[in-house]
């Protein structure tokens, strides 16, 4: 998340609170009142570029604020949804997701 924030990371640091003052300031969540698209987000259960986490939260921050959401996640994959059945699940739920919502 330092790289992503405009930080330099260390593995000797600990970080401060504006450490995380300049994370949050450059984070989608900052902006989760004025997110009103319906929203699918599809995660890969062992991503280790983006921790799911993160993507556990969006979906619990839309949801909890009326916005139609829904979250998938696919268990052996990483950041690509690369494996061949999540991959082909993935196309169809985005298929239907926006044949629902456009």
């Amino acid at each position: 998340s330092y790289v992503e924030a405009g930080l330099q990371f260390d593995y000797g640091n600990v970080p401060t609170l504006d450490v995380y003052a300049a994370m949050l300031s450059r984070s989608p969540i900052k902006y989760i009142d004025k997110m009103i698209t319906p929203t699918l987000i599809l995660l890969g259960a062992v991503d280790i570029r983006v921790p799911p986490k993160q993507g556990h939260e969006l979906y619990k921050a839309l949801k909890s604020r009326g916005v139609k959401t829904k979250l998938l996640l696919y268990p052996d994959n990483n950041h690509p949804i690369a494996k061949v059945d999540a991959e082909a699940d993935a196309f169809i739920n985005t298929y239907q997701w926006y044949m629902e919502n456009i």
